[in-house]
């Protein structure tokens, strides 16, 4: 990848860890990260919705033997909950804020790991 995507890469996640240590520091809000929640969950919606119902109609078949078959159902889940629980924590549920949170660290995981395969990902041939 070139030097500009790794510098992208770099500043989703800086920005990410820099909105959970000025929410933890400053105590006021968590309106910081509800909106990196937001953010993150409709950039992989929008990548991964208009290919489900071809993976749910794979899935259905019995096709299905690996882990990578089940990512599009896996993410969209994990997304839909974080909009959810996100939804939940702005109207100030404790239950929703956990949940938020723990989204939050999620989602960090998941900008750290495609950060990592775009960063050393190499395509060296199509077939």
């Amino acid at each position: 990848m070139s030097i500009e995507g790794g510098s992208i890469w770099a500043v989703i996640l800086l920005v990410q860890l820099l909105t959970a240590v000025w929410v933890v520091v400053r105590r006021r809000s968590m309106l910081p990260v509800l909106l990196i929640n937001l953010l993150v969950a409709v950039a992989v919606l929008t990548t991964v919705l208009p290919y489900l119902p071809d993976q749910v109609a794979y899935i259905r078949s019995g096709a299905t033997t690996e882990f990578p078959d089940y990512v599009g159902v896996i993410l969209t889940v994990f997304e839909g909950v974080t909009l959810i629980a996100s939804a939940f924590a702005f109207w100030g549920f404790v239950a929703g804020k956990i949940v938020a949170w723990l989204a939050f660290g999620g989602n960090f995981l998941l900008s750290l790991g495609a950060a990592w395969f775009f960063l050393t990902f190499r395509l060296t041939r199509l077939f």
